[in-house]
């Protein structure tokens, strides 16, 4: 996850830390304190895909039912438009840009439920989630493309807003609204140093921003920045 990416750069384990959220005052302050201040540098946008079991009658949420839901407002998928089942969350581990990037930007700060099962990584969620009728996930939309037996949610801003999905009707990634942010769930994905990278670790951040690093973003289920 993030935190511990960061972790590593801020240890000097590693020269590089991807991050799915920008990095937080604190961990700012300890890099600036060992003479490393963080430089970030966006490489490409994501969308945080909302999964739902194939079978599920639910196709769109509004983001106050998915904040809900996952803060434990909302228990019974019949509450947003689905069978009189109880809702089954699955969620990403504390030390996850995932995590934290979701609890900022759907939860507005508020705690998770306390039954939501955490699960190490997207993959698992996605895996969960694909067994389980009555479960819910969410996660990196490139994690959840053609994967079978779940179904992708479409997302309101508000209950006046179009219902945008990360996913268009052919299978690929809604690249264009998540670059302009119309999807709900948008964001920027980082890397970073600390301090001033050596000379290859700026070559490799160069590649990753050139054309052929840009298409490979894209081959891998990500957004291109241009």
């Amino acid at each position: 996850g993030s935190g511990t990416g960061i972790a590593a750069l801020l240890n000097g384990t590693t020269d590089i830390a991807n991050l799915s959220r920008p990095a937080k005052s604190e961990e700012k302050t300890k890099a600036e304190g060992q003479g490393k201040p963080l430089q970030e540098i966006p490489v490409a946008y994501d969308g945080l895909a909302v999964v739902v079991q194939q079978q599920n009658s639910v196709r769109t949420l509004t983001l106050e039912q998915l904040k809900g839901i996952y803060t434990g407002q909302i228990n019974n998928w019949k509450e947003v438009g689905g069978p009189d089942q109880k809702i089954l969350r699955y969620c990403r581990e504390a030390n996850s840009g995932t995590y934290v990037f979701f609890k900022e930007h759907i939860l507005a700060e508020k705690d998770y439920a306390p039954d939501c099962q955490t699960m190490a990584g997207t993959g698992a969620v996605a895996e969960a989630v694909s067994h389980d009728p009555n479960g819910i996930g969410y996660g990196g939309v490139s994690y959840f493309e053609k994967r079978p037996n779940l179904k992708v949610l479409a997302l309101q801003k508000d209950a006046s807003a179009p219902a945008i999905s990360p996913i268009l009707p052919d299978g690929k990634v809604n690249s264009a609204q998540i670059r302009s942010l119309e999807y709900p769930i948008s964001r920027l994905l980082y890397v970073y140093t600390a301090g001033t990278p050596r000379p290859e670790v700026k070559a490799y951040i160069d590649w990753m921003l050139s054309a052929p690093g840009q298409n490979l973003v894209a081959e891998v289920g990500y957004v291109p920045l241009q």
